[in-house]
């Protein structure tokens, strides 16, 4: 029982920093384009598309913690994988 705890803790872990970090990456990407509304107007298009797709991602990660954390509570054993989160270099 102590291992499946551990599981479930170690795998909603993972599954919230992913998350947390592609938000993170979303208000970035947000602040970047609201500087390129001031000073390149051409870029912020593509920097709110990014960001949208970055929050939309997060919020997949973050439903499936919930129904992992749900699922945990109920006394099943952690089924989600560690997510890969690419954040490109600016």
């Amino acid at each position: 029982m102590a291992a499946t705890d551990e599981e479930a803790g170690a795998s909603c872990s993972t599954l919230h920093d992913g998350a947390q970090q592609r938000l993170v990456h979303t208000v970035i990407t947000l602040k970047l384009a609201q500087r390129a509304l001031k000073a390149d107007a051409d870029t912020a298009p593509a920097l709110v598309t990014e960001a949208l797709d970055q929050a939309e991602r997060a919020t997949v990660e973050l439903r499936e913690l919930a129904h992992e954390a749900a699922a945990v509570a109920r006394g099943a054993a952690p089924q989600t994988s560690a997510p890969m989160i690419s954040v490109p270099a600016r």
